[in-house]
């Protein structure tokens, strides 16, 4: 028979037979809730795809450097719009504005089912015609509802 062994995110934080105290236990188990928190920061601080997270309601409530580099704007300025805002100006390949229910936020939203690889079109205030091939994903909170996408 094995010895009983917990594990937090990779860590082991003690096996059967010892009995920890419940400080080192809440120490290990910070520490390493410490090191998957730098991992994910880095990841999303490196990551070369655009990123953003959408909430429930529509919000854009965080984007990743590279969605920052893409949309040619600083994170306020993306993160205090929705999705289909009109700053935007999205359109499909050959110019024509998405009708509601086309979105992938929406269609995601909807169906509760990934899209993946739609081709969208954002023309900035300054001319420029950004083609975007994207993803995206839903976000579901602890109980199973939509919590978002991304």
């Amino acid at each position: 028979m094995q010895p009983l062994h917990v594990v937090y995110g990779g860590a082991h934080l003690f096996k059967a037979g010892t009995v920890p105290k419940l400080g080192e236990l809440a120490r290990k188990a910070a520490e390493e809730h410490r090191r998957l928190q730098q991992w994910l920061e880095r990841i999303w601080n490196i990551s070369i795809d655009g990123i953003f997270v959408i909430d429930a309601q529509g919000e854009i409530i965080m984007v990743n450097p590279s969605g920052q580099r893409i949309l040619g704007l600083p994170d306020e300025q993306i993160t205090s719009q929705r999705y289909d805002a009109p700053l935007w100006d999205v359109t499909d390949e050959d110019g024509i504005p998405l009708k509601p229910g086309e979105y992938p936020f929406e269609v995601v939203r909807q169906t509760g089912t990934p899209v993946r690889g739609a081709k969208l079109v954002v023309n900035g205030s300054d001319g420029t015609r950004r083609v975007l091939s994207l993803d995206c994903a839903p976000l579901w909170d602890e109980s199973g509802t939509f919590a978002g996408a991304f």
